[in-house]
């Protein structure tokens, strides 16, 4: 069903995709927590709707990593929430803080998860397999000197806006140490972008200075 030129999909599978990516939607009335880079107050997840079908339980902890690729470099697509026509493309390395366009902002990459899952019950992350199935990774946001987000950037699922998120990053090209990158497998590059060749045929390096 269409209204107003959009699809409407059915509350349930709204409600699924939200959790699933750790927002809850805006009619839950859910308890809140503290977050732990920010201190600050968040709603937490509620719980699953009464009919819909339980999913696996997670593992009690994640693969063993220990022969995982290691990652070389990150190229990124960055998007302001608010500033729809804003657009960086950044080269990153994991620690290493890089700016955002000209912004106050800076984010660093703190933690590479191959094969991403999210236990929904607990919102703990783990990864399947040690192979890059589903990459992904751990982004930190600084306003100054002021930590303000935490927020996960994907390879293959479109950017993902958090409840408190003003921007969004997505990943477009994998470097590793040894064998050959990786690239999204879908066409998941914002419209604004989709003209654009992934990785860096533009944007800066880390340090926020061009190539």
């Amino acid at each position: 069903m269409k209204l107003h030129g959009r699809t409407r999909l059915a509350p349930l599978a709204i409600t699924a995709a939200v959790l699933a990516l750790g927002g809850a939607p805006a009619f839950a009335m859910p308890a809140t927590f503290t977050h732990p880079d920010t201190t600050q107050t968040h709603y937490a997840r509620p719980p699953l709707p009464k009919n819909m079908t339980p999913l696996p339980k997670a593992p009690a902890q994640s693969a063993d990593l220990a022969k995982a690729r290691k990652v070389a470099h990150v190229y990124m697509v960055v998007r302001h929430r608010v500033f729809a026509n804003f657009v960086d493309m950044v080269k990153a390395d994991l620690g290493a803080p890089f700016q955002v366009g000209d912004t106050e902002y800076t984010a660093t990459i703190l933690q590479y998860v191959p094969d991403f899952a999210m236990d929904i019950e607990s919102g703990r992350v783990y990864s399947r397999t040690d192979q890059a199935n589903n990459p992904a990774f751990r982004i930190a946001v600084k306003q100054k000197d002021t930590a303000v987000d935490t927020t996960w950037a994907l390879l293959d699922m479109p950017p993902h806006f958090a409840r408190r998120s003003l921007l969004s990053f997505q990943v477009t090209k994998i470097e590793y140490t040894s064998g050959k990158p990786i690239l999204p497998r879908l066409a998941t590059a914002p419209p604004a972008m989709s003209g654009m060749p992934p990785g860096p045929a533009a944007g800066r390096t880390a340090g926020g200075k061009g190539k």
